[in-house]
């Protein structure tokens, strides 16, 4: 497993957003999980193998990129006590249409959410 978190990590939703798609572009990954971790959320890239490679989303920005996510796949962003999945398709994923499942579900402290390439 490596570690993400000596890279220059993103800094804004918008880039958390782009960096929870882009991990996908990436042929080993299968699925990208954002749980909730004591304050900070850990980003999780998991291939056959398990886990490929791990980032912490900072706290300030957990609620942000949830509801970010929730909205793109037009998923009820209020709602927190039930699974919920939903699609998103980006027009232009790497030069060609991509769609993708969000699915999310609640998690001990907060909200899990698991985007798959379909």
């Amino acid at each position: 497993m490596t570690n993400l978190d000596q890279d220059a990590p993103p800094n804004s939703i918008a880039e958390w957003v782009t960096a929870l798609f882009d991990e996908l572009h990436d042929p080993q990954v299968l699925e990208v999980v954002l749980t909730p971790g004591g304050g900070d959320a850990i980003m999780a890239c998991r291939g056959a193998a398990g886990t490929l490679r791990q980032r912490r989303l900072p706290s300030p920005l957990v609620a942000g990129v949830l509801a970010k996510m929730k909205k793109l796949a037009r998923l009820d962003v209020a709602e927190r006590s039930r699974p919920q999945c939903g699609n998103v398709r980006l027009l232009n994923f790497h030069g060609s249409s991509t769609e993708f499942e969000v699915a999310t579900r609640p998690a001990g402290d907060g909200e899990a959410l698991t985007l798959r390439r379909l």
